[in-house]
């Protein structure tokens, strides 16, 4: 009898509200303005999500605004954003919502960040009809049968089986898993999935336990997951959660081949915070910069995206900014396509939109999630630092030791040659049994002439037959006034040119191996971003020139072969990356345990010394010596 009359009750008021609503109308129409309201977390625990929002918000504002506003069936019509802070109180944020639609006659809303306050403000616009747009809520709110509420945000299972997918098939000898989360809207289902997927897997969750809001002594957690001794560890919640349990797991030793903090790595505030216990954290997100699109909107590009938030705060874009300009692209999209600010009429554009953006594809499910959305999978790995430490510890210049087979010098760097992104690439070209015969780390100091001659590695590389291609990876941007890596367009369908060795200090090359007569006027730049790759073929004719910036410019290169080529310089070693080896034309390299492992080390230094030798008789060919 109870719930009958709660019914009753909530069918009432849902329609007195309409009502209510019919007889004041909104603005939009009559002043010839779109009032769109937004409800922020400007302060509390939330602010710093709050802060994304109005930024994204913002920059899209401006934009629209300078191109005469919003098209309404051939009418430019301006847009005002009205704001207000709810303070991180959910309460509150229903009330605003409510305000917005009441007093300030909004035509449309934005939810606030995170599922939780997302139900509330979707509730209240639900009962006045007017359409709102989530930047971050997930399926338990769009369950509820909301017809008004739309989100950019993919399906949360997206994050979970992408992983999945990775992380078995890179780690054969995965079985236990360690699941803790905290005991919120978002987090919760987020652990519940991974629980639920990751046992179907028949991986064995050897611990799970979900924290209560505002946890801040995770020792028990800490220890539970200690003796579970599992081989991936995988913590759901917010920021600050995951910040204090990743330190606290450092305190009492916790680790795991495999950390994963949903979705902590996509934040710039998780980094600072951490610092080097960020290291090697992984997660899924549903938008990182690194992933390129481009469509018709407002920026047009990711690039454009990213380069108009670092010019406003000084700040790489996270998920949070790209989603919350997403969610007005797409408002604005849905009311160009029905031509009038008309609730209804809007409401069923959104439900119909499919569109390509900066962010990625739009276009809604049923429930009104976004469903065309490809979910990338992220490392923190500050390459960088790391190799500067390395480089301190050797106290030597990486150019030397780690010029021949830089990747035996640390398992990171091993890790990095079987990247799934740049062997999925190497597959293209060589076929799936592929192995890596060799790699070489390339650093140049700011304002340094050192430079690498004109060459072609099939020239030396004494390879039978020429079935290699070298990927460059940037650690630091790499451009044409810090000595990026420059090519001569069509050289690798051709012979080997006629190489010199000649002694020269200021070149990187090992021998020191020159083309001459090169037409530098030919040759074109692959100017790239940190985490940028290029390929060339092995007979490509390549080279770079000095370093006239500021700051250092550091890349690494992979030396990729197919398993069935053969040495034509003896017996020698390589490391199978991908596929099977069944030619045997290789030696195994002697892979390292940890960073500068002293074996690993010998092997290198034993390698450098011939090289040594080498310069020494050029230098005193040469009269230098």
């Amino acid at each position: 009898m109870g719930q009958g009359f709660v019914r009753r009750l909530q069918r009432g008021a849902i329609a007195l509200s309409v009502m209510t609503l019919g007889m004041m109308g909104h603005a939009g129409a009559e002043d010839g303005v779109i009032k769109i309201g937004a409800p922020l977390a400007l302060s509390g625990g939330l602010a710093s999500e709050g802060a994304k929002q109005k930024l994204a918000y913002d920059l899209w504002l401006e934009r629209i605004n300078a191109l005469g506003g919003i098209d309404v069936g051939g009418v430019m019509m301006p847009v005002e954003l009205i704001t207000y802070d709810y303070q991180t109180d959910g309460k509150r944020a229903g009330q605003l919502a409510e305000k917005l639609i009441i007093d300030d006659k909004v035509d449309f809303l934005t939810a606030p960040f995170g599922s939780g306050h997302t139900k509330i403000t979707a509730g209240v616009a639900e009962r006045y009809g007017v359409p709102i747009i989530a930047v971050a809520s997930s399926e338990p709110v769009h369950n509820q049968g909301y017809k008004n509420l739309f989100g950019t945000l993919a399906p949360s299972g997206g994050l979970i089986d992408g992983m999945l997918d990775l992380f078995t098939a890179k780690k054969p000898d995965l079985k236990k898993m360690a699941i803790y989360g905290r005991d919120d809207v978002f987090p919760k289902i987020m652990a519940s999935l991974m629980s639920k997927a990751a046992t179907a897997r028949g991986i064995e969750v050897v611990y799970e336990e979900l924290y209560p809001v505002g946890t801040l002594d995770h020792s028990a957690a800490t220890v539970g997951m200690r003796a579970a001794k599992p081989d991936w560890i995988y913590v759901t919640g917010y920021t600050g959660d995951l910040v204090l349990v990743r330190k606290q797991m450092e305190e009492q030793g916790i680790n795991a081949p495999i950390v994963t903090m949903i979705t902590g790595p996509a934040y710039r505030e998780f980094v600072e915070n951490l610092g080097p216990l960020a290291e090697n954290v992984t997660s899924a997100t549903w938008w990182h910069y690194s992933a390129d699109y481009s469509g018709d909107d407002v920026f047009g590009t990711t690039q454009a995206f990213y380069d108009a938030v670092v010019k406003a705060s000084g700040e790489e874009p996270d998920y949070v900014h790209a989603s919350s300009a997403a969610a007005l692209i797409a408002l604005q999209k849905a009311i160009e396509t029905a031509g009038t600010l008309d609730r209804d009429a809007v409401r069923t554009a959104l439900q119909n939109l499919d569109i390509e953006t900066f962010y990625g594809p739009i276009s809604f499910r049923e429930d009104g999630l976004n469903d065309n959305r490809n979910l990338p999978i992220i490392q923190i790995q500050d390459c960088r630092r790391r190799l500067e430490a390395m480089e301190e510890t050797l106290q030597e210049d990486c150019n030397k030791r780690m010029k021949i087979k830089a990747h035996i010098a640390s398992p990171w760097m091993v890790d990095l040659a079987r990247n799934p992104l740049i062997l999925d690439a190497v597959e293209s070209l060589l076929g799936p049994d592929i192995l890596l015969f060799g790699s070489s780390m390339f650093a140049k100091a700011a304002r340094s002439d050192k430079f690498v001659s004109w060459h072609q590695d099939s020239a030396y590389y004494g390879l039978t037959p020429n079935d290699s291609v070298t990927v460059w990876l940037a650690f630091t941007p790499s451009n044409k006034e810090n000595g990026c890596l420059r090519v001569l367009p069509g050289s690798h369908l051709g012979e080997d040119f006629e190489h010199d060795e000649t002694y020269d200090p200021k070149n990187l090359l090992a021998k020191g191996q020159t083309i001459r007569g090169v037409d530098d006027d030919q040759a074109k730049y692959l100017e790239l971003d940190p985490g940028e790759f290029s390929m060339h073929h092995v007979r490509t004719a390549h080279g770079s020139l000095g370093n006239y910036s500021d700051d250092h410019r550091i890349g690494l290169a992979f030396f990729y072969i197919g398993a069935h080529v053969g040495s034509t310089l003896g017996r020698r070693t390589a490391l199978c990356v991908r596929g099977q080896d069944t030619y045997g034309h290789w030696d195994e390299d002697p892979l390292p345990r940890y960073d500068l492992d002293p074996l690993s080390l010998d092997f290198l230094t034993n390698m450098w010394s011939k090289y040594q030798s080498k310069e020494v008789q050029q230098a005193a060919k040469a009269g230098r010596l």
